[in-house]
Parts: structure tokens; sequence; C-alpha cells
């Protein structure tokens, strides 16, 4: 068939012929995608029925292809980047990516085109994250359990080494502050106890015991003389195997170093905000359940409400005086904030920061980390948003990523709504990332309402969209060499070659 010479037997299955075409019908369709940009420099709308592939590396950073032509001016919106001549325009996330259909019927069914509807009303972020990423590696990974085994390395093992850093970091928030894992602090607790780590009655070197002292319990096998031990234990604590069991015989406070070092320096210089909860699971309180409506969602998004699960890593408190002396507003509003703050005449009783830590050892700039947690992930927008539903009156007005390590740094995507004293630097550095890119699907070019609100929207909208079209029967391959590369289920996906594995 191949090779165009008629066939003299029958093959052992009538699917045999088609499967050893599917890799040169991904390949056909992949080139047929669209490139040319309409006249305002984005791709066409219609182009994303052509799309096969989501632009990754597009999604994920496009805050300098925004600076030049920002898509929240555009005339229309949303709008996907291409490249002319001059440059290479921004991309408002199109994900999830259904294919099109080549009208085979039993092609489409191999390649994620199904009719088995399933009924899941319980999402996390990690399982929405990793269907964003490829529908295939979600339906491969989360609901056939298909996996390969993952290989020993005599390394330790990243998310090891990041559990660590972030057992470390709320050991620390814990014991200086009094927080309890997994609990609020409430308005009356800020007024008997330390509001910051800077603030508190323990100093640097105390705090860096404090710390230590958290360290040998959490990793008692840095007493080992093996390779990996040591490097770990400079890493983390700035001592050798002898200094490490000299203060463990006598432990005593001591200035920072290292990585735990740098994560007391953080604290210190964070002096503006009170946080108030550290690992606090969304299932604490009755279901909280998203829902975008339906006026603020893209016209060619498809819907469902979801329950929300999962963990966030810390909640800042911020107050509504430069003095910190201010924590709530009585005169501020008892309902959930809409979604849209422009006109409602709603106002907050309490304002939020959301941060979801992150260790950080490859070669990767913080910056960056960041925004791809913005553009790319969906933790931070539904975390924000569900903090909100579980907490009527409170206002998310800032959120983003903590990088533990060597140079461990908050940050903070903020809304307009953001107080001045939140950009004096003691809450982190800040970011206006969104403010070039998002508006809400119903407005036009000349709106006033909040980038960031409009960024929460359209990220719930994507993670929406994400749990219909799991639930629909659409498993559908999108590959990309930065997702196919650290995929568990790549060997058993006849596409991850086009992911950046062929030979």
């Amino acid at each position: 068939i191949l090779l165009g010479h008629p066939a003299t037997k029958k093959p052992l299955s009538y699917l045999g012929p088609l499967s050893r075409l599917e890799l040169d019908l991904a390949d056909d369709m992949a080139s047929r995608s669209p490139t040319m940009p309409d006249q305002d420099g984005f791709l066409p709308d219609l182009s994303i029925q052509r799309a096969t592939t989501p632009p990754i590396k597009q999604i994920s950073h496009p805050t300098s292809k925004a600076k030049k032509k920002p898509p929240r001016v555009n005339a229309r919106w949303p709008v996907i980047g291409a490249r002319n001549q001059d440059f290479l325009s921004a991309s408002i996330d199109p994900r999830p990516i259904q294919a099109w259909k080549t009208d085979i019927p039993q092609r489409e069914s191999r390649q994620g085109h199904t009719s088995i509807i399933t009924n899941r009303r319980t999402w996390s972020p990690y399982r929405l994250n990793n269907w964003l990423e490829c529908p295939r590696k979600g339906w491969l990974t989360d609901k056939q359990n298909l996996s390969e085994d993952e290989l020993t390395s005599q390394d330790l093992d990243s998310r090891t080494y990041g559990n660590l850093l972030h057992g470390l970091h709320h050991d620390i928030m814990l014991e200086v502050l009094g927080l309890n894992q997994g609990e609020e602090f409430q308005i009356a607790d800020l007024e008997t106890k330390d509001k910051s780590v800077e603030s508190s009655k323990y100093d640097r070197h105390e705090i860096m015991m404090i710390a230590l002292t958290s360290l040998s319990k959490r990793a008692p096998w840095l007493l080992r003389s093996n390779a990996t031990s040591v490097q770990k234990l400079w890493m983390l604590a700035g001592m050798d195997t002898e200094e490490w069991v000299t203060w463990l015989a006598n432990p005593e406070p001591m200035s920072p170093r290292g990585r735990v070092g740098s994560i007391i320096d953080m604290e210190m210089r964070t002096l503006g905000p009170a946080p108030i909860a550290v690992e606090w699971s969304l299932s604490k309180k009755k279901e909280i359940v998203i829902e975008v409506p339906k006026q603020l969602v893209e016209k060619r998004r498809k819907t469902i409400p979801f329950t929300a699960t999962g963990v966030i890593d810390r909640v800042d408190l911020v107050p509504f005086d430069p003095q910190g002396e201010k924590w709530h507003d009585e005169e501020g509003s008892h309902e959930v904030a809409p979604l849209r703050l422009l006109g409602s005449g709603w106002k907050p009783r309490r304002m939020i920061i959301i941060r979801d830590l992150k260790s950080k050892e490859d070669f990767t700039k913080p910056m960056e980390r960041h925004e791809k947690a913005i553009f790319g992930e969906l933790q931070l927008a539904l975390y924000s948003r569900a903090w909100e539903i579980a907490h009527p009156g409170d206002l998310v007005i800032g959120a983003g990523i903590t990088t533990l390590g060597f140079d461990s740094k908050h940050y903070i995507e903020l809304s307009v709504h953001a107080p001045d004293w939140v950009f004096d630097g003691s809450y982190g550095e800040v970011t206006r990332l969104t403010h070039n890119m998002f508006r809400f699907a119903d407005e036009g070019p000349n709106t006033e309402s909040d980038p960031f609100r409009a960024w929460l929207t359209h990220r719930m909208a994507v993670a929406s969209n994400v749990a219909h079209n799991a639930n629909s029967g659409l498993y559908n391959p999108t590959p990309d060499e930065s997702v196919c590369r650290f995929c568990s289920a790549s060997n058993i996906c006849d596409q991850s070659a086009k992911g950046g594995f062929s030979a």
C-alpha cells in the first residue's frame, strides 16, 4: 500500500494498514497547521480548527511578545500568536486542543475521539495540568494508570528534595509564628501573635537553629558519608559532615547559610503580609465548586462545573493600611467576590495573597518559572478562586510562586485592586504579567476591568474545558517536546516521536 503496489493478500486486521499509516497522517496534519497571521498579527480565529499541537512555549512565556502587540487591546480576543516578518505575537492559551478529524472512524477512535463517557466531578490542579498538557497523557496515566517504571538514580529524587524544602519552610512558619498546619489564623490571633518572621521574638541565628533542627529530623540520612548526602548537606546547610555531626552534638544558633539560610533571608525581607495558613486543604470546607458564568467564557469553549481539591501551600493576609494595623474592613461585603468587580459595588473584608512553593535547582530563571505558573498552569488561579469561594468577603489581590533554592524569592502577580504599599518590596517581587494579556470574553479593547481577574476567569474556563473534554471521551494526543520528554507514558504512545523522541 505504501509503495502503491496492488495488494495480493488481505491484511490480518482491517486496521493493520491504517495503523501503519497513522504517523504519516499525523505528519500530514501537522504540516497543514496554520502559520500565516491575519491583518492584526494573530492567527485567524478559524485556525484553531486546524491546529494539532498547542504552541506550548508561546503559551507559557508570552510576556516579551505582549509588549510589542498586547492581546488585551486587540480588536478580537482571545488570540493565538503568529510569526510575521517583524516579530512573533503572543498567545492566549487555546488548550485543550481538539484535533480535527479525517472522517475515518477507525482512525479517530484510536486517536482519542471516543464515545467513552465518564462523570468525574472532582479535579485537582495536578490532574487537570496532566490533561491540559496532553489529553492522551491524562488518559493513559490517570484513567488507565499506565506508565513506565521509574529508573533508580543515585542522586536524590527531585520530588523528595522539593518536599524536604517545603517541609523546612513550613516548619519555620509553624515554629516561629505559631501556625498550625492546615488551620487558619483568625483576625483575633493576629492581635496576640507575631505577624511575620522578621517581627517575631527570634533573630536570624535562632531561626537557623530551628530550621537545622527540623532538617535533622526530616533528613537523618544526611549523616551518611556517600556523595549524595555530602553534596545535599552542603547545599542545604552549608556544612560538611564533620561540622554537621559537631552541631548535632551541641545545637546552637548560627548565621544562616545554604539553601536553608536563603529561605530564612527571604522571610526576613517579607515584612508586609501576615501568613495565616500553610498547607490549607480545599476539602476542609464543604465542596468548592468551580463554575464560570457563560457570558465570561470564550465562545468556542465547552465547560462544566467541577469540584476543586488540593492543598494551598501558603496564604498571606494583606493589611488595609501601610502601617499594618488594620487587617480587615467591617464595612466590606459578606458575599463571595464576583469574578468581575468593575461596577459591582462589592468591597473586600480581607485582602489575600496566594503562594505556591516551588523548589528550584535547574537552570530555569526564577522569573520564567513564575511566568509559566501564571500562563501555562492552573493551580494559582484555581487556588485563588477556591479560597474566595470558601471565604466570602475575601479578595485575592495577588498570586505567585515562591522559589526555594539558592536564591529563594517570593513573586506576586498583582491585581489593580492591590493597595500601593504592596509595591514596596516587603511582600515579594511584584509582577504585572497579565496586564497586557487578558480581558473578559464579553469585553472590547477599551475595557477598564481588572486584567488579573480576567486572567483568573480565563484559567478557570480552561480548567473547566479540560474537565468537559475528559468526561466526554476526547483523549487525542497533542505532542510537544517539552511535554513528551517527561511523560511517563511516552514509551507506549505512538505520537511521542513528534515530541522529540525520534532517532
